[in-house]
């Protein structure tokens, strides 16, 4: 039971410190990732939660790898606030048979080579407003948010090299966040 607890411990130094690093924008070790498992363990991490809001997670695009370059705590962190805004927005609008889908897909420009993952997030809540669309970032859409969720998402975005949209969707017709980040080539995935 002690060495769980230590374990634990550990597990939420280097979570908080992953936090400071993002805040601060900070450049970190970037690895070969595959976007599908920061994905699976940012789910894992909220099972509880979303259980415990009655909000079904639908997903698609997630079955094969999807590889990048990145700091796989910091993008964790990130999905981790996506999806945890999304429940707990349906949670506060009480929203009838709350749903999140989760979508990954990947894109390839032929002529340049270049390849990006897009990771969309929809929820079927009452959306975001136009005036708090043009806050985001750096406000909070809820009553007792601090506004540094999709401010850390943004910056891991940035720091990834990627992009971090937010509107209101077609999916499921609440919000819609799209983070989409530079995936590796195809020669490099294998």
């Amino acid at each position: 039971l002690l060495e769980l607890q230590v374990s634990e411990a550990e597990r939420i130094v280097t979570t908080i410190e992953k936090m400071r690093m993002l805040l601060r924008n900070v450049q970190t070790d970037q690895q070969r990732i595959d976007l599908c498992e920061v994905i699976a363990g940012a789910r894992l991490y909220l099972r509880n939660l979303l259980r415990n809001n009655g909000v079904l997670i639908e997903a698609s695009g997630l079955e094969q790898p999807q590889w990048l370059l990145g700091d796989a705590a910091q993008l964790q962190i990130a999905v981790i606030n996506l999806i945890r805004n999304a429940a707990e927005a349906l949670s506060d609008s009480e929203v009838d048979h709350p749903r999140i889908h989760l979508s990954l897909e990947r894109h390839q420009e032929e002529a340049s080579g270049s390849a990006w993952l897009e990771l969309r997030v929809a929820d079927n809540g009452p959306g975001f407003s136009d005036l708090q669309l043009e806050q985001l970032p750096l406000v909070s859409t809820k009553p007792r948010g601090s506004g540094v969720g999709l401010f850390v998402v943004h910056t891991a975005a940035q720091i990834h090299g990627g992009t971090l949209e937010l509107g209101c969707g077609s999916t499921l017709g609440g919000a819609e966040v799209l983070l989409r980040l530079p995936a590796l080539a195809c020669e490099q995935r294998a």
